[in-house]
């Protein structure tokens, strides 16, 4: 899967806004969005919605014939982006609307589809499942290591556990040490990084994603998650984690 190297300053895209009657300051955000495990083809008429986390729809729009999106959102406000393409479950990102005017890197959004879902589900084949109709899936790298390659390396020891909207928790399930299937005793992420939970409800969630570096010291990020009623998969590739101070 190709590598998400992102600065701080923007973390999402968005959609054509419905404007409010306040008229506040908006920041105007362009894109395109890519779809597959590789992200090598476009999502050419795409639905997208952009929402904030409170559930307010900020903005509705369609990619262009080539994927591509031009739209004003609120600056400096916490949203989702909801991507709904033909042949594949919405897809939903999340993090900040910068309080400039940006161009999204390439290939950070994009939807997954069927077929590649069910690639995903067969790693993970055995890992017990929810009631829900949401996945949720991505891969452990270091925030501030990177690899021979150059590449942000894979944190092999990450812990990864999901925290449902009602209090209860789900703890995700690892591949095994060839990254081919899933290991039911595995307890880290491993060397393929990967992580999923299947059947997650639908609700506002917290990815609880850890990593013990010395056994004593534990660095924790955590990531809000939105799976909507409709079968949904939140993506994070990567799920960053920092070395503790």
């Amino acid at each position: 899967m190709r590598r998400h190297l992102l600065s701080s300053a923007v973390l999402l895209a968005s959609t054509t806004l419905l404007l409010p009657a306040c008229k506040a300051k908006t920041v105007e955000l362009s894109g395109r969005v890519y779809q597959g495990l590789l992200q090598d083809a476009v999502a050419g008429g795409a639905d997208l919605s952009v929402l904030s986390f409170e559930g307010e729809t900020l903005g509705q729009t369609t990619t262009d014939s080539d994927g591509f999106f031009t739209v004003e959102v609120p600056e400096d406000v916490n949203v989702f982006v909801r991507i709904d393409a033909a042949g594949a479950p919405s897809t939903t990102f999340a993090g900040v609307v910068s309080l400039f005017d940006e161009t999204l890197p390439d290939y950070y959004l994009y939807v997954l589809p069927d077929a590649d879902v069910a690639e995903v589900e067969g790693w993970f084949e055995g890992c017990e499942r929810g009631k829900g109709p949401g996945i949720v899936m991505g891969e452990v790298r270091h925030q501030d290591l990177v690899d021979r390659d150059g590449d942000y390396a894979i944190n092999t020891a990450g812990q990864v556990k999901l925290l449902l909207e009602d209090g209860t928790e789900r703890t995700a399930c690892y591949l095994d040490a060839d990254g081919e299937a899933y290991d039911p005793d595995a307890l880290l992420v491993g060397d393929s990084g990967r992580f999923a939970i299947l059947g997650v409800p639908a609700g506002l969630h917290t990815l609880d994603v850890g990593f013990d570096a010395t056994l004593q010291q534990r660095a924790v990020q955590q990531y809000p998650v939105l799976i909507v009623d409709d079968p949904s998969v939140s993506p994070w590739f990567p799920a960053w984690v920092t070395l503790p101070e």
